[in-house]
């Protein structure tokens, strides 16, 4: 991976000759032919370099990750060495206790609820702008944020340790006979796994994945002051009604970063704001997003779902909104472009 972002090309053939000179040979002539012309002009360095993303994971020794679109919804935690494509959703934060809550059976309904579906095995797909910002962590003392970073540290540390030791033994066969082991114990019918689920089961020490599974979903029930046996609904219905909270919260200038030293360096109390746009449990469900009435706050989401797709068409923004004119969000996007907010790939794409 050759990483050359932040360096002019006059710095970086001055730093790295040998470098630049096999990029301009290998990239610049097919960055010639392409007619963005941020692509052209700036041909060492990534397409789209994610200037966001980059300050975030400053200082970071590693960051949470997930797949984009997956069967299982697994968060695992990345070296920061590593340069994450695309296909992965990137959470700029190395505190375990988030890896936990994340993990948690709680945070996987919302997710599956808030987030879509695509592929040929209709799996789910996870959008950080409703599967993740618009989801709400408990408030935890200090006795459990020390049970979950614990509980976290144990499971990334379980799963890479039985990976290391088989290294043809992916985390999808792992899941996948941790649910079948589920299925079988909640049918209550005596079966057993299969020979090769057996193997799988051994090699990846399922029986103590399961555990730890078991333990994160109690621990993050009791951050959320919870029962440990609430129904999926049950779930979903408190997670929900907790957003409406928060989200009044904000409106009131009180907001609960989960990495305030970043965030909010300053210390200093949001500025309380006016208007609302908050989930409700049909929007949870659907996946899409209300058509905001105000213009700030429709400018505010379509940059949003801009950002999380990183490119995509009008009409493909507009798929997001239970409703909303193919033209106002064309007007929105040529609004978010004049103003440095967006650009213009050709004539119907637009990126963050």
């Amino acid at each position: 991976m050759i990483d050359l972002f932040g360096l002019s090309d006059t710095e970086a053939q001055k730093q790295f000759p040998a470098i630049m000179q096999h990029v301009r040979d290998t990239v610049k002539p097919e960055r010639d032919q392409n007619n963005r012309a941020t692509y052209r002009d700036n041909w060492w360095v990534f397409g789209e370099p994610r200037r966001d993303l980059r300050p975030a994971l400053e200082g970071l020794r590693r960051y949470i990750a997930t797949t984009r679109t997956a069967k299982h919804r697994i968060f695992s935690f990345v070296d920061a060495a590593v340069i994450a494509e695309s296909k992965l959703v990137i959470f700029a934060a190395d505190d375990a206790s988030i890896l936990t809550i994340l993990t948690s059976k709680h945070h996987e309904k919302w997710s599956l609820a808030a987030g879509g579906w695509l592929g040929a095995g209709n799996d789910p797909t996870y959008n950080h702008s409703d599967c993740l910002n618009k989801f709400p962590f408990p408030e935890c003392t200090s006795t459990q944020v020390q049970r979950l970073i614990e509980l976290g540290e144990r499971l990334d540390a379980h799963r890479k340790a039985r990976q290391a030791g088989h290294p043809k033994l992916s985390l999808t066969q792992m899941y996948n006979v941790l649910e079948r082991l589920r299925e079988i114990e909640t049918s209550g019918t005596g079966e057993v796994l299969e020979a090769h689920e057996r193997e799988i089961y051994d090699q990846g020490q399922i029986g103590l994945l399961k555990d730890l599974h078991d333990q994160i979903d109690a621990a993050t029930a009791e951050a959320y002051g919870w029962p440990i046996d609430l129904s999926d609904e049950e779930i979903l219905e408190r997670l929900v009604a907790l957003n409406r909270e928060r989200h009044l919260e904000e409106i009131g200038g009180n907001v609960r970063w989960l990495r305030p030293e970043y965030q909010n360096p300053s210390g200093e109390a949001a500025a309380a704001r006016t208007g609302e746009l908050s989930v409700d449990q049909g929007q949870v469900a659907a996946g899409k997003h209300p058509w905001p009435k105000d213009l700030p706050q429709q400018m505010a989401m379509v940059r949003s779902i801009l950002v999380d797709l990183g490119t995509a068409s009008v009409e493909e923004v507009r798929s997001q909104f239970k409703r909303g004119q193919t033209k106002t969000i064309r007007e929105r996007l040529d609004t978010l472009t004049a103003l440095g907010q967006a650009e213009r790939v050709d004539k119907d794409r637009y990126a963050a």
